[in-house]
Formats: C-alpha cells, sequence, structure tokens
C-alpha cells in the first residue's frame, strides 16, 4: 500500500412552490424500470462505433477489424457505408417509429408511404428533420447497407457476442432505477417541458446499447438508448438527462444564447468544446441545468456532485452552470405549478451576468468549491477506483501515482463499492485541501505527500 497526502491545486414575484420534499412524502414509492436490448438500435450506433469519425469509434478497434476488410470488399456496401458512417444517433430516432424484428424494420423502409408519415407524427425533436430529409433522399442505400449486414450475419453476431453483455448490464441499471421515485420525477420535467406530454404517466421505454459509446441519446415519443459501459450508479441521472429531451428552446432564447457567443470570448470557448467537438444539440446546456437542479432536488445527485459536473463536463459548461445555480437560487424548495422554462431562461439569458468578464467571474466562483484537483482519471474496478490516466504537473504525479494503481482509502475510509461520482467527491478538494490516501500498489509501503 501507498500512503499519500494529497494537496489540491487549482484547475480551471414568485408563486409558492411546491416542495420536493412534499411531493415526495405524498408520492415515495421506487418502482420497476424494464430496460430492453434491441438490435435494431444497436446495427445504428454500429454504424458510429466503425466510422472514421474518433468521438464515435475510439475504443471499437476489435470490431473495425472484424467488419470493415469485408464492407471494402463489397463496393456496393461500401459505399453505402460511406454515406451511413457516423449517421447512427439520428438513425436510430427516425427507425424508433418501425418495428423491433430486424426483417420488418426493412420491410417498413421499403413502404416510403407509411414509414414516413409515422415519422411525421413522432417527430418532436425538431434538430432530426434535415436528418429525414437525408434518408429520404438515401433511402435505398440505407436498404442496400441493412441487407448487406443482414446477410453478413450481423444479427448473428450480435446474438452470440453482445446481446449476452448487454443483459448483465441491464440486470445492473435496473437495480439502480429502482430507486428512483417517478411521479415526483414526473411532474418536476413536465415543468421543464414545452408541452404536457404523456398524461397518464406511462415510463417511456428505455434500451441499452452496446456501440452507442460515448453518448446516451433520445428517440421518438420520449424512449432512451442507455450506453452499456455507463456507470450503474449514474443511470438514474442519465435518464432524468433524456426524459428532459422533451424540451426544446424557443427561437429567441437560441438567439440570446447566439449572442452571448457572439459577444463573449470566454463562452465561446466552451462552446467550441461543447457543441462542434462534442457534437451537442443547441439545447444541451438547458437540459444539464434543468437535469442538475431535479437531480439534487431529488437527491439522485450531491451539490458538489453536480458542481463536479458542470466543472468537469467538456472541461466545463458555463452556460449550464449559471443557469443551474439560478434555478437553485430563485427555487430553493421546488418549482411552482405555473413554471414556464422557455420564459426563464429568456429572463436569465438577459441579465448582466452573461457579460464577458462577468460570465467569467461568476462561473470560477460556482465551481469554487470543487475547483481542487489531485490530477489523475479514474474508472471503476472490481478492486477499487483504478487509476487510468496522470497529468503531469499535479499532486498524483508528483507523489509517483501511475496508471493502473487502485486508490484503496481516503481520509480512513474504503473507496471500494463507491460510485464512481462519489469517489470524485471525495478525492477532490479545494485548492489548499489534503486528503490522506492509501493506494494500492505492488508491495506495502506509505508516504506522505505536501
Amino acid at each position: 500500500m501507498l500512503r499519500l497526502w494529497v494537496m489540491f491545486c487549482m484547475s480551471g414575484g414568485l408563486s409558492s412552490p411546491i416542495s420536493a420534499q412534499t411531493e415526495q412524502s405524498q408520492q415515495a414509492q421506487p418502482f420497476t424500470l424494464r430496460i430492453q436490448s434491441s438490435l435494431k438500435y444497436d446495427f445504428c450506433s454500429f454504424l458510429n462505433a466503425i466510422s472514421d469519425d474518433p468521438v464515435f469509434s475510439r475504443g471499437y478497434e476489435d470490431q473495425k477489424q472484424a467488419w470493415l476488410p469485408a464492407i471494402r470488399n463489397n463496393p456496393a456496401a461500401w459505399q453505402s457505408f460511406k454515406i451511413w458512417q457516423g449517421h447512427g444517433i439520428p438513425l436510430a430516432y427516425l427507425l424508433s417509429v418501425s418495428s423491433e424484428p430486424w426483417p420488418q424494420v426493412i420491410a417498413e423502409l421499403r413502404n416510403p408511404e407509411h414509414f414516413d408519415s409515422e415519422v411525421e407524427k413522432s417527430l418532436d425533436e425538431p434538430a432530426y428533420r434535415k436528418e429525414f430529409e437525408f434518408l429520404k433522399e438515401n433511402r435505398e442505400s440505407l436498404l442496400s447497407l441493412m441487407e448487406y449486414f443482414q446477410k453478413a450475419g450481423f444479427e448473428q453476431y450480435w446474438d452470440g457476442r453482445i446481446q449476452g453483455l448487454l443483459l448483465q448490464r441491464i440486470a445492473s441499471f435496473e437495480k439502480e432505477m429502482s430507486m428512483l421515485n417517478v411521479p415526483l420525477l414526473r411532474r418536476l420535467i413536465a415543468r421543464f417541458s414545452s408541452d404536457q406530454t404523456n398524461p397518464r404517466g406511462v415510463l417511456p421505454e428505455v434500451y441499452a446499447t452496446y456501440f452507442s459509446r460515448p453518448y446516451n441519446f433520445t428517440l421518438t415519443r420520449g424512449s432512451i438508448c442507455l450506453r452499456s459501459d455507463l456507470d450503474p450508479s449514474e443511470a438514474p441521472a442519465a435518464v432524468l438527462h433524456e426524459w428532459l429531451h422533451q424540451f426544446n428552446p424557443a427561437s429567441d432564447v437560441l438567439g440570446l444564447q447566439e449572442g452571448i457567443r457572439r459577444d463573449n470570448p470566454f463562452y465561446r470557448r466552451a462552446w467550441g468544446k461543447i457543441y462542434e467537438g462534442g457534437k451537442e444539440g443547441r439545447e444541451e446546456e438547458f437540459v444539464i441545468a434543468a437535469e442538475l437542479y431535479i437531480s439534487v432536488l431529488t437527491g439522485i445527485r450531491t451539490e458538489r456532485e453536480a458542481l463536479r459536473y458542470i466543472k468537469n463536463t467538456y472541461r466545463g459548461l458555463p452556460l449550464a452552470g449559471l443557469i443551474y445555480d439560478r434555478l437553485h437560487s430563485v427555487y430553493p424548495a421546488g418549482l411552482p405549478v405555473e413554471f414556464d422554462y422557455g420564459h426563464f431562461l429568456g429572463d436569465v439569458l438577459k441579465s448582466d451576468v452573461f457579460t464577458a468578464a462577468s460570465m467569467q467571474n461568476a462561473y470560477l466562483r460556482l465551481i469554487g468549491p470543487v475547483s481542487g484537483s489531485a490530477g489523475m482519471r479514474l474508472e471503476l474496478s472490481t478492486q477499487g477506483p483504478i487509476v487510468v490516466q496522470v497529468f503531469d504537473g499535479f499532486p498524483a504525479s508528483l507523489a509517483g501515482i501511475e496508471i493502473g494503481d487502485v486508490l484503496v482509502e481516503a481520509n480512513g475510509s474504503s473507496l471500494n463499492g463507491l460510485p464512481l461520482p462519489k469517489v470524485l467527491d471525495i478525492v477532490s478538494g479545494r485548492p489548499g485541501d489534503a486528503i490522506d490516501l492509501v493506494v494500492l500498489k505492488k508491495g506495502r509501503r506509505r508516504i506522505k505527500l505536501t
């Protein structure tokens, strides 16, 4: 064992609200959320996994080596693949109106009049309308590609190698999801949605997909796909986030967001990481602000976990962070029944906090409680949190922590079995804070880091 003292360094007129605690006491009942695997959605995300795009394809080298040579050797399949690679998530959205069995998906695509009318009725995500036009223009190439994969044995490959792994993950997801209070969450989500959908409270369908790293995503009618490498402890927040994608900001809100990007160099840098590098839709920060507010209100996340998410995701979410902070300040105990998120955003984005200097200073103050960093990236393992990356010049590297080391204890408490957000919450702090870490290396020894 290695014992470390880690010193952290800097990283870069209302109606009465309805209390979440009151609602929770009225509807404090757990539920079982059924999660499914789906060949259809995995095929769509597979087009990302073996694509040229490193955002989607990183980590799928085995699949690329297994499938790409054969596709290249078939000129028609290769031409179709070049058209559709990287289109997996919007394609899954559009195909979610079709039946599940693979032959029926192809049969329904071959019936444009019926399929297209079903998409039109269900197209509740404006950003995917262009993708719908793309599908109509390239329908035959998609059918050709799907038929190639059908003949090449993709279904058998998925049944033999993928579905079993998904079933294991589904059991873990469902265990975590059973703690959610859906009646309370549904009422809160409705106040962030542009319409009062699903009045009977029917739960959305949720799927686990193997090839969708690094994204979870939303389908039509509120259905959700969770990526299989998701930490099970993060599943409740991920489902909440995707539910909240029912919200689509109005054009005036998007105009204000664009104005901040245009006039504010600090936000423009974040924009590049979120919307250009991260390929997110323009609504993403608004959805994240709502998700963090609800998740803190209902106990899915702690306040420090929310702040850490704001600080670390895409290396910073300033707009989401400051909207979350305003929600938390104005409605600390819940939301009024007549709450309108679009109007709220319009008022917030017009405030002085979004001038260039004010926005940066307000954001740095907001993340101050979690601005320390030990300088390492962690993943969970059976032994405990394992170090997968160490950054030069930070306390972890200066103490000799290396990739593959396992964090065993922090300040005398075991870290094994804790969800990753909790671990990050424990091993990070303000600049100048110290933490006593026990690290598993070869043999047993202790050192003191200051």
